[in-house]
């Protein structure tokens, strides 16, 4: 299993949006399982 975070940057009124979207999109035989929104530049 491999773990990666992919940054995106969007406006703050579409975040919840992007994570209903994003949430079990697959991606050439990947899936996507958990969602994580922070906030601020490339806050982790």
């Amino acid at each position: 299993m491999i773990h990666a975070y992919v940054l995106i940057e969007a406006e703050p009124t579409r975040v919840q949006e992007l994570i209903e979207e994003l949430r079990g999109m697959e991606l050439d035989g990947s899936v996507i399982r958990q969602v994580h929104a922070v906030t601020g530049r490339f806050d982790m």
